[in-house]
């Protein structure tokens, strides 16, 4: 369905991050979009000079996390994976 770098990413994510913490971000709120990136949309549209609605109440988008100590064993165990990779080479 995509591209291997594409899908190892959102995997990552997945991995990372609890469903329960994704956020919705309409299409029309969405900076990023490509169809809407022309300069004459950065010069002209307050969509890139005023703050999205989206963005302006943080508690009630941005996610709470509990705790990092996953985060922290993973991140570890990834760099024992690397540096006995490298031992090996």
């Amino acid at each position: 369905r995509w591209k291997p770098f594409i899908q190892n990413r959102v995997e990552n994510i997945q991995q990372l991050v609890e469903v329960s913490q994704w956020r919705h971000c309409p299409t029309n709120s969405n900076l990023t979009n490509p169809e809407v990136l022309t300069p004459y949309h950065f010069l002209t549209d307050t969509h890139y000079t005023d703050i999205p609605e989206v963005t302006k109440d943080e508690d009630e988008w941005v996610p709470k996390i509990q705790s990092t100590s996953h985060l922290v064993k993973n991140w570890n165990l990834r760099q024992r994976l690397i540096a006995q990779w490298w031992k090996r080479c």
